[in-house]
């Protein structure tokens, strides 16, 4: 064995993971897997299994930060969309040189992929950032339907919708 220890942030839908953990352990030589599935106790793939339930994510990484250190792990990744900042903030707290946590912050909101896609002249579909219904029944009287409607922090096309023209 090579003596590697790696991170796995997967809070949620490790399962869906199988190909990709699965070629992780035969990279590494221990996986240990921060997830709140509880069925990951008796995944055998797994050296530990460090159980979260925190929601908060600053308290989430120092915890996870502490007890890293503590099992000599100094390296995580993901295969979890909705893990890609936190695995960002991780690698770079144990000074990993990978994708910086504000990379990976626009990467999960797609108001600050716009923004940073029209600072730098690029192109980019029409949009508007609301954050409150209020904001979203205004501008959905400027525009015309039908339109898409996107939460910025959604993953795997979670909750957007065609809004299709009014009756």
């Amino acid at each position: 064995m090579n003596g590697r220890k790696i991170g796995l942030i997967m809070r949620k839908g490790y399962k869906i993971q199988e190909d990709h953990i699965e070629t992780l352990g035969r990279l590494v030589e221990e996986i240990h897997i921060w997830t709140s599935i509880h069925n990951a106790l008796d995944d055998p793939r797994f050296q530990y299994v460090h159980l979260i339930e925190e929601e908060d994510q600053e308290v989430l990484l120092e915890e996870i930060y502490k007890v890293a250190k503590q099992y000599g792990v100094s390296k995580f990744v993901t295969f979890q969309e909705t893990d890609i900042v936190l695995t960002a903030q991780l690698n770079e707290r144990f000074g990993n040189q990978f994708i910086p946590a504000d990379a990976a912050k626009i990467c999960r909101d797609k108001s600050k992929q716009r923004a940073f896609m029209s600072k730098y002249n690029l192109p980019t579909p029409y949009y508007y950032k609301v954050d409150t219904l209020e904001d979203a029944i205004l501008v959905s009287k400027k525009i015309k339907f039908p339109f898409i409607l996107k939460p910025t922090l959604a993953a795997s096309s979670s909750n957007v919708s065609l809004e299709p023209l009014p009756k």
